[in-house]
């Protein structure tokens, strides 16, 4: 039968799609249980790829799309495999350059608007390294550092509708990522991987990180035996990456999904998940401080207050409120900080409520007091 779309959200049970609707459940739960935590992180990213809006609006078809658009998605994923993550940057956006130590100028062909110009003279003032691909017209970029590195090698690959593709794609950028590695070496990586499809992205929240490990290798099979069981584009051979994660002292490392603490070089095992994500700590977690008020009414809508001590950045934390038979009355998936729970008017008492930090897996908990309603006879 025909393939359902893969824009539907849920395929039949007979979808010709194997593990489609499990993928899905993962997400969902992975979601569930992290999304709100996940909101509150920003992006760390040291190297800024700038875009002009004259570029786009005289961008002509080639590559994956636009030949302009393909040339930055060329340089944005050179950044990825060179293991420095980028950020698009808009001059009408009026970006905060603080956080960055380089900017990347790919594809100028023509001259460089004003927005675009005050950004990048901006940069410059700051002490911000301006660097320029190949690709650039030189009279335009001739004030800024040569990247060695000309992006225009996916274009010429054919890219749409040609599941090849994705043998050529990952050829052509672990051919140019080195370079780029090089050119950007005073800028310190996220990490240093011994998988050269493996990529490393960095989040922060306050005086922490989080750093997602996420295997992108391509397969290594011919299409003639890949294909008869998958697309290319649906297949990532399981692999261990080696990390090594630059830590300061008294900095802890946390794999999140284990809940256990690793030493600053440690073994990524992606065999069976895609991705890992790893937390790294001012200090060790050592207690989860739960607070609510001693007393409870039915009916009453409490604060509480759930913190780790010794680490100012948000933690993601699930709360549960059990009544008195050990019956779940609300369970909920968020971060340290504060919020509100209300007892129901009918609970059995007493309550409890329970909180577990979802980095190491510390739980904290109290029981509270509470009367029982009695019934009103009507």
């Amino acid at each position: 039968g025909k393939s359902p779309r893969m824009s539907r959200p849920c395929p039949r049970r007979t979808s010709t799609r194997p593990g489609t609707l499990s993928v899905f459940r993962a997400l969902t739960e992975f979601a569930r249980h992290y999304g709100p935590w996940l909101t509150t992180l920003e992006n760390n990213d040291r190297i800024g790829i700038v875009v002009s809006h004259r570029q786009i609006k005289v961008d002509q078809w080639g590559g994956i799309g636009g030949q302009y658009f393909t040339r930055l998605w060329e340089a944005y994923m050179n950044c990825l495999y060179a293991r420095q993550p980028a950020t698009f940057l808009y001059p009408e956006d009026q970006p905060d350059l603080r956080r960055f130590n380089a900017l990347l100028v790919v594809g100028q062909r023509y001259e460089i608007d004003p927005p675009l110009a005050a950004l990048l003279a901006r940069a410059k003032k700051q002490g911000i390294t301006i660097f320029a691909d190949g690709t650039c017209r030189e009279s335009l970029v001739k004030d800024f550092t040569p990247l060695g590195v000309a992006f225009d090698k996916i274009e010429k690959l054919h890219g749409f509708n040609n599941d090849v593709a994705w043998w050529d794609f990952p050829d052509a950028l672990l051919a140019t990522a080195p370079t780029v590695a090089r050119a950007l070496t005073a800028v310190a990586p996220v990490a240093e991987c011994d998988q050269p499809e493996v990529l490393l992205s960095e989040r922060r929240q306050a005086d922490s990180r989080f750093i997602w490990v996420v295997n992108n290798t391509s397969p290594k099979l011919e299409p003639g035996q890949l294909w008869r069981v998958q697309s290319a584009i649906a297949t990532r051979p399981p692999v261990v990456a080696n990390v090594k994660v630059p830590v300061k002292k008294g900095e802890v490392v946390y794999d999140v999904f284990s809940g256990k603490p690793v030493s600053a070089a440690f073994a990524a095992d992606l065999h069976y998940s895609h991705a890992r994500l790893y937390a790294v700590l001012p200090r060790t977690i050592q207690a989860l401080d739960l607070r609510a008020p001693k007393k409870l009414k039915p009916g009453q809508t409490f604060q509480w207050t759930a913190s780790v001590p010794g680490i100012k950045a948000k933690l993601p934390v699930q709360l549960v409120l059990h009544d008195g038979t050990g019956a779940v009355i609300e369970e909920r998936f968020t971060t340290t900080g504060t919020g509100t729970f209300t007892v129901p008017v009918n609970a059995t008492a007493p309550v409890t409520l329970t909180a577990t930090e979802l980095v190491s897996g510390t739980s904290a908990g109290a029981t509270y007091p509470t009367r029982d309603v009695k019934p009103v006879n009507v």
